[in-house]
């Protein structure tokens, strides 16, 4: 077959899948929500560098030896997260886990969550071994964050 063979294959590959939707809709009790059939929208995401500035500003936080959670309440009908994964953690494929691990475990955890806080997480030390410990670590230190935003406290 050769090259023009595996070329046709490759160019009616891609033809098909552009008229492929790749997205699925929301379902009735997830409309509205934030969340598209279990699936995190960019409703949910801090993107720009003013936002992420503005929950670090409050200096709300809590720690243990795994994550630092960064909280701060916003005026909008869903909370939202930013994860920041420095050099120090390790090379790309670690620092993207971490990524994947955070963004889980929100969410996973978003429809416990209070409403209207935008969160930053942060990943301390080595990389666990699983989604168990890091979904732990963050539904503990967002809770705490989350009580101390409601008492005034920092």
């Amino acid at each position: 077959m050769g090259y023009a063979g595996s070329m046709e294959r490759q160019a009616t590959f891609w033809r098909l899948t552009a008229r492929t939707n790749w997205r699925v809709p929301p379902t009735p009790d997830t409309a509205g929500s934030g969340v598209t059939a279990m699936r995190l929208t960019t409703d949910n995401r801090l993107r720009r560098t003013s936002d992420f500035q503005r929950v670090y500003r409050q200096r709300c936080s809590a720690s243990d030896e795994r994550l630092i959670v960064y909280g701060r309440e916003n005026d909008l009908p869903v909370s939202r997260l930013g994860v920041s994964v420095s050099r120090k953690v390790g090379p790309a494929v670690v620092r993207n886990r971490w990524k994947r691990l955070i963004r889980e475990s929100f969410r996973l955890s978003l429809e416990s969550l209070r409403p209207g806080i935008d969160l930053v997480v942060i990943p301390r030390g080595r990389l666990p071994a699983g989604l168990a410990p890091v979904r732990a670590s963050f539904v503990k230190l967002v809770g705490r964050v989350s009580r101390r935003l409601a008492g005034g406290a920092r």
